[in-house]
């Protein structure tokens, strides 16, 4: 049921490396990329109250400390 998901390493690499190397990327920071495209993320993505909620509900299932100075 996984398999379809998966990809091959040099695959999962692909992304990496023209993130690294495309010249149309230079100077350009932020950007959600997906198979060697830029893509645009969830709005939940862009949600700082989400993303506080995710952090508190991670440190209370590792028993941390917080991560990020309040």
């Amino acid at each position: 049921m996984v398999q379809p998901f998966n990809k091959s390493v040099r695959q999962g690499a692909a992304t990496l490396v023209w993130a690294v190397v495309a010249a149309d990327l230079e100077g350009r920071g932020g950007l959600y990329l997906v198979d060697s495209n830029i893509t645009e993320s969830h709005p939940i993505g862009h949600n700082t109250k989400e993303a506080h909620r995710l952090v508190a509900m991670s440190e209370e299932l590792l028993k941390l400390g917080t991560v990020f100075a309040k």
